[in-house]
């Protein structure tokens, strides 16, 4: 999850990453363009999550959790309604957090053998061994969802990371993780081989015997220690599975593109654009804009409707967030004719067609709060650009942006009177963020670069 306003570090050179991302967000954009691209992804990709490898890992972790809780049910529930496990949700995210700081404390090992895999905490955890090696993390696993190897695990790990998106895709059920039986059946038949199945064995006798077994007479969180578990049998089978070629078997594949939705609706015409793009041009610096675009003439009228919707109202916000960027650049203090020209640079894009954006100010294409918001620029901008007044259309979206930080209870980063504009926060931007600037280009990619990564993870690497 990104929080609006998340970053106050702005003392720095301005990163093109943040500005194309939106995570920079003083205009309130990122509500807009995410609904559009939730319309068409339905709300199962984020910007966050885009290694399938952790997936496949999230989804490989709760069958395990699934399996050793099906043959311990008697235990399971004798347990439950005592701190810290109030419940079999908290329970099942504290089993999670075992798992995955039994992952990590793995791959630290095997790395240290020469190997090379990733894992979230990894770091964190080789910082914890070298420099505070009697810390908790580095001596015991803890079944409980407040622990873990990162700060706020249950937020940041695999699990966090992954758990909006599978329950959007169903994965997931609402107050039980493991509710829908057939989806368990179909992960044991992607797992039933080694050395999935192997290393899936190995860690339900874990959980059976080290913590099931534990649950009757054990009092607050269950520890164990690393050493207790973590034997050279079990690093092999981690360094099995962990090898690329386990996540691109025709199986996975099929059961993640199936699962992420992209063999149907618009995600299905813009997820075939992509890779013919990909395909011609071999991968490389993808432009998504073209890709967008071009998808929206194609498939079924019924789903490209949502692309078309992006196609139209993308070149507005972007032109607006450019707009709101120019007047961070450190040292603006007066609408000059600079500035001026910058933003009547804006009003006259002809790539902003206002009686199409007109069509898709709907709920069919937005939420209510990103409707709101998008009428209110989309008025900002119309009666701006009819007037052909610069200065009203910079006055007017100070005071935009105002109005959304105090909605966010923070204070304005842009206030404008007596004629000056006072900064409250600025960039020092660098000079490929001011080529951006000046372009008529599009600075969202509409979870695009998330379907890239996961394919990628797919079939490339």
């Amino acid at each position: 999850m990104v929080l609006e306003n998340a970053y106050t570090d702005i003392f720095t050179e301005f990163d093109e990453s943040i500005f194309s991302d939106g995570s920079i967000d003083p205009m309130g954009l990122r509500i807009i363009w995410t609904s559009l691209g939730n319309a068409v992804f339905h709300n199962k990709l984020n910007t966050i999550s885009t290694d399938i490898r952790y997936y496949t890992l999230n989804l490989f972790h709760h069958y395990v959790i699934q399996n050793a809780e099906s043959r311990n049910e008697d235990k399971l529930f004798n347990r439950l309604g005592k701190a810290p496990y109030f419940n079999k949700q908290d329970f099942d995210d504290g089993l999670v957090i075992f798992l995955e700081s039994l992952l990590t404390h793995a791959v630290y090992r095997i790395n240290n053998k020469g190997r090379y895999f990733a894992v979230p905490g990894i770091s964190k955890l080789s910082g914890i061994l070298a420099e505070a090696p009697d810390d908790e993390r580095a001596i015991y696993l803890t079944v409980e969802r407040r622990t873990g190897i990162l700060i706020r695990h249950i937020l940041l790990g695999i699990h966090g990371r992954h758990k909006g998106p599978f329950q959007q895709m169903g994965i997931f059920q609402q107050g039980n993780y493991y509710a829908d039986k057939t989806v368990w059946n179909e992960a044991g038949q992607l797992f039933d081989r080694n050395p999935w199945d192997a290393l899936a064995g190995e860690l339900a006798d874990i959980l059976t015997q080290k913590v099931f077994d534990a649950l009757l007479s054990a009092k607050g969180a269950i520890k164990i220690p690393v050493e207790e578990v973590l034997n050279e049998k079990l690093l092999d089978l981690y360094e099995a599975a962990l090898e690329d070629k386990n996540f691109r078997e025709q199986e996975m594949i099929s059961f993640w593109e199936k699962r992420l939705g992209l063999l149907e609706g618009a995600a299905r015409i813009l997820y075939e654009e992509l890779k013919e793009f990909i395909h011609s041009s071999g991968g490389e610096n993808l432009d998504y804009e073209k890709i967008i675009k071009s998808a929206s003439g194609k498939g079924d009228p019924v789903f490209n409707k949502y692309i078309k919707a992006i196609c139209a109202i993308e070149p507005l916000i972007a032109g607006i967030e450019r707009m709101a960027n120019r007047l961070l650049q450190r040292g603006t203090s007066e609408i000059d004719s600079a500035l001026e020209e910058f933003a009547l640079k804006v009003l006259e894009d002809n790539n902003i067609n206002l009686s199409l954006i007109a069509e898709y100010l709907t709920t069919d294409y937005l939420t209510q709060e990103a409707l709101n918001r998008l009428k209110k620029l989309y008025t900002i901008y119309a009666e701006s650009r009819q007037a052909k007044t610069p200065e009203k259309f910079i006055q007017s979206l100070i005071e935009y942006h105002k109005n959304i930080m105090e909605s966010r209870n923070n204070m304005a980063w842009l206030s404008y009177g007596n004629n000056k504009i006072t900064q409250h926060r600025s960039f020092n931007y660098s000079a490929k963020s001011l080529e951006e600037m000046e372009a008529s280009r599009w600075v969202n990619n509409y979870y695009l670069s998330t379907v890239h990564s996961l394919y990628k993870g797919l079939y490339q690497q």
